[in-house]
C-alpha cells in the first residue's frame, strides 16, 4: 500500500513538473524584452562610452521625477556587447533580479546593465559595490524598479511575473531531485554569497526548503 501511494505521488510531482515547465517556457521575464519599447535617445553616447565595440544588444528604461523635464533623472540601461551563451550576468534591486543573458564581457559595463546621469554624463555599473552610489543619486531607484516590475522577483521560478504556490512547487521538486529547470550560470552578487537562481527566495545565498517556506509566508501575507 505504501508503494502504491508512492508510486501515485510520484506520477502527481511529474505531472506538475511537465505542466510548470510548459508554463516557464512561455513566461520568460527578460528585461531586454520589458524595456525595449523605449526609445534609444543615448546609444550614440553608450557606442562611444564602450569605446565603439558592436553592441549586440540594447535598451532604455528612463525615469522622469518631473514630468516637463527635457532629460530623465536617470535611464537604466541593457547593453549587451559580447553575448556569452546561457549564462546571466545581473545584479539584485530589492527582491528582483535585473540580468541579461549574456553579458558585456567588457570592464565599463560588466554586467551589461548599467545606470546613465545624462544630467552630469554619469555611467553607474550596475553591481553590488556601487549600488549604495546608484540609491545616493537615485533615491527612487529600487522604488521604481519594485513598481515597473522590471526583472524577475527572487522567487519567481516559474516565471509567471508573480509569487504564486507553483513557485514553491517548483523548488520542493527541485530539492527532491526532479531536475526540470533550464540549467543556467548565474552571476549575481549579493556582496555576501552568490545567488545562483531565482529559487534562492530569501536570498541567503542557497536553495533550500526556507525558500519555499519563504514564498508561502508571503502569499499567506505572515511577512
Amino acid at each position: 500500500m505504501k508503494k502504491i501511494i508512492s508510486l501515485i505521488l510520484v506520477a502527481v510531482m511529474l505531472m506538475a513538473t511537465v505542466s510548470i515547465s510548459a508554463s516557464a517556457e512561455n513566461r520568460q521575464i527578460n528585461l531586454y524584452y520589458q524595456i525595449q519599447k523605449n526609445e534609444h535617445k543615448y546609444k550614440d553616447r553608450v557606442q562611444e562610452y564602450v569605446d565603439g565595440h558592436d553592441i549586440e544588444g540594447y535598451a532604455e528604461f528612463h525615469h522622469y521625477s518631473d514630468e516637463n523635464s527635457e532629460e530623465p533623472d536617470w535611464v537604466l540601461i541593457l547593453c549587451v556587447l559580447f553575448p556569452d551563451g546561457l549564462t546571466k550576468y545581473g545584479a539584485i534591486v530589492g527582491d528582483r533580479a535585473l540580468w541579461t543573458e549574456g553579458g558585456s564581457g567588457y570592464r565599463k559595463i560588466q554586467t551589461g546593465i548599467t545606470v546613465y546621469l545624462p544630467q552630469t554624463d554619469t555611467f553607474i555599473d550596475l553591481k553590488n559595490s556601487n549600488m549604495d552610489k546608484i540609491i545616493e543619486l537615485c533615491p527612487e531607484f529600487v522604488e521604481t524598479i519594485e513598481e515597473n516590475k522590471l526583472g524577475q522577483q527572487m522567487g519567481d521560478v516559474n516565471e509567471s511575473g508573480e509569487l504564486d504556490i507553483l513557485d514553491a512547487t517548483y523548488i520542493q521538486l527541485e530539492l527532491a531531485g526532479y531536475k526540470h529547470l533550464k540549467s543556467y550560470s548565474w552571476r549575481l552578487d549579493l556582496g555576501f554569497k552568490p545567488i545562483t537562481s531565482t529559487m534562492d527566495a530569501d536570498m541567503d545565498g542557497e536553495v533550500s526548503i526556507l525558500d519555499a517556506t519563504e514564498i508561502q509566508l508571503k502569499l499567506a501575507r505572515l511577512i
